[in-house]
């Protein structure tokens, strides 16, 4: 549960950097400014589509794994021995809490 619990805690931290880089009114990095610009696209169109690339896709690959983690420790519950019926089928274990015989 442990490694399902940091999956999903890296969630927000991604979700909420990805909104700030999408809907920021100026560009975060300055430096990119000054860089030559490649097949046209301005500076703030390659940070929005950046961040929405961050918040969406990359919050969901955390969920994927979230959900593998979760997938593979049901599979592993239902791997395991079965009790003995001797253990299970007596008369004091098959009565429900609280009736008397």
């Amino acid at each position: 549960m442990a490694r399902v619990a940091l999956a999903l805690a890296a969630v927000p931290v991604n979700a909420i950097l990805g909104a700030v880089l999408a809907f920021n009114p100026e560009p975060v990095y300055t430096y990119y400014l000054s860089v030559p610009r490649l097949w046209g696209i301005s500076v703030m169109t390659d940070q929005q589509i950046g961040g929405v690339i961050m918040w969406v896709p990359g919050s969901m690959m955390f969920f994927v794994a979230a959900f593998i983690l979760i997938a593979r420790m049901v599979g592993k519950e239902e791997r395991k021995p079965s009790l003995p019926k001797k253990k299970w089928a007596s008369e004091d274990n098959l009565a429900a809490p609280g009736l008397e015989k």
